[in-house]
């Protein structure tokens, strides 16, 4: 059987490393090929990243991971059949490690789900901004033996540079998410669930809410940051993320949201967290932004919003309404199943691997 080894940046905890890479491996076995993971992050480092401050621990952390993925490269790389990246190597300075991974292994295929080779103007760091390189990705691109990414932005970019990119997008396994039902509540509830960086966009809908909380009741409730907003909002709830919990925060959340602010980065976002809130039969609001063009189907699954008027009106809509919140989830369980499930994708990833053997 053809072992992959697999090298992702975060640990299963990451959803790009969860849901790009680790769902499909016991599937993977199934189509005759071995997969085994190595992440850059451990889960204790990952966790120190979301919190604020720390800046020696996280620099030392970083030293650590690094030291990690040469040895996994240096021990590894030569007695597998292929290299399955996820995102890149190592997100900052020079492409030492890349060189080496190719020069022991020229089998190597990139799975990309965001951007990173832009920067992103709602994360704008210091390490961020100064230490990365971003056109590390573009100069190695037709290097790798195939790229994959989760949408049409990010496959344009590589298409210049790679013959052998194709598309595949962030999905969900059906079999879990199917199952979700809505918990019960005395109002309705709105949500976002994400990672800390990711909270910038949250100020898009931060008017639009403060002004509809003045007429409506309602839940607002944020799931994955590290510290919680200070809105002032009435019945705002903040929740920590946990892999355990994570269908069942889909259970509370009776509208789910997908604020973005516009930039190059955010066109090659995948829309994941539309695709989660349809999978868990719940309607959607978000910007018109990259792929949440392609994923909601205005007045179908969810309403798209270019302003604070729109997300009011469009919550208000769903707020009032329970009939049309049904509906459009409804709706947008029947679009992921159709367009958007790891059952429907997974043999055709295989296949992409199984062409670069």
């Amino acid at each position: 059987m053809p072992r992959i080894l697999a090298l992702t940046v975060r640990p299963v905890t990451g959803p790009d490393t969860r849901y790009r890479i680790a769902q499909y491996v016991p599937l993977f076995r199934e189509a005759g090929l071995e997969v085994v993971c190595h992440a850059l992050y451990s889960p204790d480092y990952y966790r120190l990243l979301g919190l604020p401050g720390r800046p020696a621990a996280k620099a030392l952390g970083l030293g650590a991971a690094f030291l990690r993925r040469l040895a996994d490269i240096a021990r590894q790389a030569r007695h597998v059949d292929a290299v399955w990246v996820g995102r890149e190597l190592f997100p900052l300075g020079p492409p030492v490690l890349e060189k080496l991974l190719f020069h022991l292994n020229p089998r190597v295929i990139l799975d990309i789900d965001d951007a990173i080779y832009l920067p992103d103007a709602a994360n704008p760091g210091f390490i961020h901004r100064q230490l990365r390189d971003f056109g590390k990705l573009g100069r190695l691109a037709g290097a790798f033996r195939a790229v994959v990414c989760g949408n049409a932005f990010l496959a344009d970019y590589f298409r210049e540079k790679n013959p052998n990119v194709h598309v595949i997008p962030t999905v969900v396994p059906m079999a879990d998410y199917g199952s979700i039902t809505r918990s019960a509540s005395p109002r309705p509830r709105i949500g976002w669930i994400g990672t800390p960086s990711n909270a910038g966009h949250l100020e898009v809908v931060r008017e639009p809410l403060t002004r509809l909380a003045a007429s409506h009741d309602f839940t607002f409730t944020v799931v994955g940051l590290s510290r919680p907003l200070d809105w002032g909002l009435p019945n705002m709830l903040h929740k920590s993320w946990t892999l355990e919990g994570e269908l069942g925060f889909f259970a509370d959340f009776d509208i789910g949201i997908m604020p973005l602010r516009d930039s190059p980065f955010a066109r090659g976002k995948c829309a994941f967290k539309i695709i989660q809130y349809m999978a868990a039969g719940i309607p959607v609001v978000a910007s018109p932004v990259g792929s949440n063009l392609d994923v909601v189907r205005e007045g179908e699954n969810g309403f798209l919003a270019d302003c604070a008027g729109a997300w009011m009106r469009a919550l208000a809509a769903l707020l009032g309404d329970p009939h049309l919140r049904r509906t459009m989830g409804e709706a947008g369980r029947r679009i992921v199943r159709e367009g958007f499930s790891l059952e429907g994708h997974w043999k055709r990833y295989a296949e992409i691997i199984k062409e670069c053997l």
